[in-house]
C-alpha cells in the first residue's frame, strides 16, 4: 500500500473519535481544470481538456485543536471534454482528499483558513474509454485513478452558531499518463458551503 493510502486511511481512523468538534459541509461551486489533460500534438492526437462546469462536494471536518482540523473532502463534477481529435464528449471528475486545515483565530471568530493533503482524483466518460483503448493498443495499461495533492486557502464563519458559510479556492494537483507522454493537471475549485456544527467548541 502506497504513503499517500495509508495518510487516507489514518485521517479516516482518528478524525471523529478525537475531535471535540465536528462540522459537516455540503457545498456547491466551479470546476475550473488548468492545462491539458492530453497533450499530444507530435503523435497525431493533438490535445484534450476538461470543461469549465460545475461542482458539488461534502466535507467532513473534525477539529482536534482551537485553530487546527483534519478533514476529509469528497467532491464530483460532470465535466465533459474538448478536444481537436476526440471532439465534444462526456467526462467526469471526481476527486477526495484528507486535509489538514490551520485557521487564522479560533473558534470564536471569522476566519481565513489554508489546507494541506494527499487527493486522489478520478475520470470517466466517452474520452477516458477512447485514451485507454489506444493506450491498450500500444500495450499500456491505464488506471482511472491518479494521486496527488490539494492545497488551498478559504474563509469561514465563527463556530459559536450550529450553522454557518465556508468559502473556499483550492488547486488540486496531480499526473495523468496522458497517450504518450505524461501531463501535469491542477483542478482549481472555487466553493461555497454551509456549515452544520455537531459536539461543542473546542475551547
Amino acid at each position: 500500500m502506497t504513503r499517500p493510502h495509508w495518510i487516507l486511511l489514518f485521517t479516516v481512523a482518528v478524525s471523529p473519535p478525537l475531535a471535540a468538534q465536528v462540522e459537516f459541509t455540503p457545498y456547491f461551486g466551479v470546476y475550473l481544470p488548468a492545462g491539458h489533460l492530453i497533450d499530444e500534438q507530435n503523435s497525431g492526437y493533438s490535445y484534450v481538456t476538461h470543461d469549465v462546469a460545475p461542482a458539488g462536494g461534502i466535507k467532513l471536518t473534525g477539529w482536534m485543536r482551537p485553530r487546527i482540523a483534519l478533514e476529509l473532502d469528497a467532491l464530483y463534477s460532470p465535466s465533459g471534454t474538448t478536444g481537436p481529435t476526440f471532439g465534444d464528449q462526456s467526462g467526469e471528475v471526481g476527486i477526495a482528499s484528507a486535509r489538514i486545515l490551520y485557521a487564522t483565530s479560533s473558534w470564536e471568530h471569522s476566519s481565513f483558513y489554508v489546507i494541506a493533503g494527499p487527493a486522489v482524483a478520478f475520470h470517466r466518460g466517452e474520452a477516458w474509454d477512447s485514451i485507454t483503448a489506444i493506450r491498450a493498443a500500444n500495450g499500456m495499461s491505464t488506471s482511472s485513478m491518479h494521486w496527488g495533492a490539494v492545497f488551498g486557502l478559504g474563509v469561514r464563519s465563527n463556530r459559536k452558531s450550529p450553522v454557518g458559510w465556508d468559502i473556499e479556492f483550492a488547486d488540486n494537483s496531480y499526473g495523468f499518463p496522458g497517450i504518450f507522454t505524461p501531463q501535469k493537471q491542477n483542478d482549481f475549485v472555487i466553493l461555497a458551503g454551509l456549515r452544520l456544527l455537531f459536539g461543542a467548541p473546542s475551547n
